[in-house]
């Protein structure tokens, strides 16, 4: 069974849902349409408040599909991304409970034995990121009135792992990688990520444009920082490595979209490559 969603009835010029079995009229403006669909949704359940609309023969795959949709319209691609990681594919936790599930037989042992499966030897942070994206497709769930309760609510996440000192490189470690890497864009691009201490996502999008010259800096706006909660300042310290301050000098004037060092290939190659040289150089560290 499809879980409901208001849909448009054009000989009508108004939205419409079927919910038990019934064709309800809802309004002819979306927002107020989805309003009263909720509401609706909510009296619905209210027949039945343990159960609502898990009670049914709506499956996991069901809510999952949803709630994947609704993320690819309106969260940004690298977060549908993130959740795809965990929901599509061989291997993925709606692969794993398989299409018969119903979202009222879903109990937290599903995700245990799934996590026991998948990621065996995968360490705490990995597992409450697993844990993290089901309990959210659930939660949305519940926010949408698709559902009374989330039947993962209790499932607890393990406490992720401080990287410490392990997400530094010493002087010596950061020597012999870069004896490994060849002068040119992808030496650049690591350097201004070791040097700044900026995130993966934001070299990506880095450019001129960023730059403040007055307080040596790279500011990026509440849309385009992590959270979305406070701009982002990147602090652009004097360097004396005159290789340094040479990868610097290109990426703060550069517009990212014509910097070769920003290629996504490379960029989604970085940190696979890291570890396969950290591993053939013996050196014992990740990058931060």
């Amino acid at each position: 069974m499809r879980l409901p969603k208001p849909y448009w009835k054009k000989s009508h010029n108004c939205w419409y849902a079927d919910i038990d079995g019934k064709t309800r009229r809802l309004d002819p403006d979306e927002t107020k349409a989805k309003d009263v669909f909720k509401k609706l949704l909510a009296e619905s359940n209210d027949h039945d408040s343990a159960e609502a609309l898990a009670g049914t023969d709506a499956t996991v795959q069901d809510l999952i599909e949803e709630f994947l949709a609704w993320t690819e319209k309106h969260r940004e691609p690298l977060t549908l991304k993130s959740y795809q990681r965990y929901f599509s594919g061989k291997g993925s936790f709606s692969d794993y409970v398989g299409p018969k599930l119903r979202i009222r037989d879903l109990k937290p042992f599903h995700v245990t034995r799934w996590l026991d499966e998948r990621y065996a030897k995968a360490g705490s942070t990995t597992i409450a990121g697993a844990i993290t994206a089901i309990k959210r497709a659930f939660n949305w769930g519940v926010e949408e009135g698709y559902i009374k309760d989330s039947p993962v609510g209790r499932v607890k996440k393990p406490a992720r792992n401080n990287r410490g000192e392990e997400a530094y490189f010493l002087p010596d470690q950061w020597t012999k990688i870069l004896a490994e890497v060849k002068p040119g864009p992808f030496r650049d691009l690591i350097t201004v990520m070791k040097e700044t201490g900026c995130r993966p996502q934001e070299i990506k999008i880095v450019g001129k444009r960023h730059f403040n010259q007055q307080s040596r800096t790279w500011v990026f706006a509440k849309e385009e920082s992590k959270g979305r909660k406070e701009q982002r300042v990147v602090p652009l310290k004097p360097y004396s490595d005159r290789t340094s301050a040479g990868s610097l000098s290109k990426v703060c004037t550069s517009d990212s979209r014509q910097t070769a060092s920003t290629s996504s290939m490379k960029r989604l190659l970085l940190l696979a490559w890291l570890r396969a040289t950290v591993s053939a150089t013996g050196v014992n560290s990740k990058m931060h």
